[in-house]
């Protein structure tokens, strides 16, 4: 990843204890992304459910009248951070963990919320409430991407059992998002979509998904092309997951079709970011399209944590994690970065 304008000379040497403390696969990683995702794990412990297998964490946005639910989306970026960590303890809690998620996803063919998952098991069977009230079909590709992370860097290290799981669910995602008919210019869904069409294509052998990902691929940037950005614009919480998915396309993804844009539009996302970032401030400037804060310092912001990767934590744009902050569940997404 490239910050750039932001006039910070980034260390990218990795310090041995951060080396020898976590089961990272990129050797190259810098010490401050190491630092996030460790920050990020040792948060989230505070919150992990051994009973139910899942965090439990407070509610948002209005989606429970309980105080307390458990998260399926973040647990599953918690079992990557476990294993990342990589003790056996760790281990063996992420496949606990994996295990849970599994357990509440939606089977149900011909259903708008089939091979997606709920977003807590103590909301109501979504029956015919309509998509956001009942049910997320986003969970398909947030859960599904994490999945392939997870088999990518660590499938050795996973009962087989679990992996065939993992693939059955991978299975039903699919179904559930082509039968979707997602829109391109819902971008940040639209960029984890597409890689994980290609991902589960390749990986099933199933080459007309593996078509529909590089088709929908080129939509994507077709409509990002005439102004060298994308219509999700200037959002602190949802160019992060731009981010993320950009990255998953130029590290992971086998098509030269995805690196190659996935590294264009990457290089032209930090450039926006840095024209309207103000490193003294912590702070974007708006106007937001899409936002959940005035100030980046008092939520959890996922281009925070992606500045803290590449300056620190102390001149990052984040909140002090040792007190209450907004939008907390989204630290989660840690070690995804």
């Amino acid at each position: 990843m490239t910050l750039l304008k932001l006039q910070i000379n980034v260390e990218v040497m990795m310090t041995d204890s951060y080396f020898t403390s976590l089961n990272i696969r990129n050797s190259s990683i810098n010490s401050y992304a190491l630092d996030l995702v460790e920050h990020s794990v040792r948060w989230m412990d505070q919150y992990w459910d051994a009973n139910a297998g899942l965090l439990g964490m407070p509610t948002y946005e209005g989606l429970s009248a309980l105080a307390r639910v458990h998260h399926i989306r973040e647990t599953g970026w918690y079992a990557l951070g476990l294993l990342q960590r990589g003790t056996d303890n760790d281990k063996q809690q992420a496949c606990e963990a994996l295990q849970a998620i599994l357990r509440y996803q939606f089977d149900e063919p011909g259903r708008p919320y089939d091979g997606t998952w709920y977003r807590f098991p103590e909301e109501p069977y979504p029956g015919d409430m309509p998509i956001w009230k009942g049910y997320d079909p986003n969970w398909r590709e947030f859960i599904g991407t994490t999945l392939a992370i997870i088999l990518l860097d660590y499938e050795q290290e996973l009962p087989t059992t679990l992996v065939a799981a993992i693939d059955s669910a991978l299975h039903k995602a699919i179904r559930g998002m082509l039968a979707r008919n997602l829109s391109a210019s819902y971008t940040n869904i639209a960029l984890m979509h597409a890689f994980l069409l290609l991902f589960a294509g390749e990986r099933f052998g199933e080459a007309d998904w593996m078509k529909n990902g590089e088709q929908f691929a080129q939509e994507i940037y077709n409509l990002f092309a005439p102004n060298q950005t994308f219509s999700e614009y200037n959002s602190p919480t949802y160019y992060g997951i731009d981010v993320y998915a950009l990255g998953l396309w130029r590290a992971y993804a086998t098509s030269p079709l995805l690196q190659t844009l996935g590294a264009h539009m990457e290089a032209a996302l930090w450039q926006d970011i840095a024209l309207l970032y103000h490193a003294g401030m912590k702070n974007m400037s708006g106007p937001y399209d899409r936002s959940y804060g005035m100030d980046m310092q008092r939520y959890a912001s996922t281009i925070g944590m992606w500045i803290w990767m590449a300056v620190g934590r102390d001149a990052a744009p984040f909140p002090d994690i040792a007190h209450p902050f907004d939008h907390a569940h989204d630290f989660c997404l840690a070690p995804a970065a």
